[in-house]
């Protein structure tokens, strides 16, 4: 049977053993040119990777991470956020929340700040009381410390796998419900 060597021209009946045997001298497009780089984007996570020359390597993951009051309390200390966390070497290039039940205590003089455990505990968000002027902590959109722009608000690299964490100050929470959405990259190494 005479097959073309054109991807888009198989004679109909044509056997698997046909088309292998038409189609192996065939490179892919990764083996004929060498700077070849191909991205996609994994439509479940919403992780984008990066193809070169069958090195695949992921170039940007994300994590949706949550605070309730209802579910997670609010006394002062150190809160992990449910959601995930993020591995070794990961730096946050960009994050922004938004707090679904506005965050309440006392005499609102409880002071909340978002980082990664051990490693930058405020590198996300420095620690803003509720009663502050122009309040983020009450509901609605707001960005982060971090500027996607400028590489010296990116958070401190982790040294091992990290949780994420919401640090409660001065007094307790009594209410607040938040959603945390960061972007990371892994570094190749220390």
């Amino acid at each position: 049977m005479a097959l073309a060597k054109r991807h888009d021209q198989v004679e109909v009946g044509a056997t698997i053993a046909d088309i292998t045997a038409a189609t192996s001298s065939l490179k892919t497009l990764s083996e004929s040119n060498s700077n070849f780089v191909l991205n996609g984007i994994d439509a479940v996570t919403g992780n984008v990777y990066s193809a070169n020359n069958g090195d695949v390597r992921q170039v940007s993951n994300s994590l949706t991470l949550y605070h309730d009051f209802a579910t997670d309390g609010g006394a002062i200390g150190t809160i992990n956020l449910r959601g995930g966390s993020l591995p070794d070497n990961a730096i946050i290039d960009n994050a922004w929340f938004e707090v679904i039940t506005g965050y309440a205590s006392a005499t609102d003089a409880a002071t909340i700040a978002l980082g990664i455990a051990t490693d930058d505990a405020t590198g996300i968000q420095a620690a803003v009381a509720i009663s502050a002027t122009g309040d983020i902590w009450d509901a609605g959109i707001d960005a982060s410390d971090i500027d996607p722009s400028t590489s010296t608000t990116f958070t401190t690299k982790t040294t091992a796998s990290r949780a994420l964490i919401m640090t409660l100050a001065v007094e307790a929470v009594t209410a607040g419900k938040l959603v945390l959405h960061v972007d990371y990259r892994v570094s190749e190494g220390q």
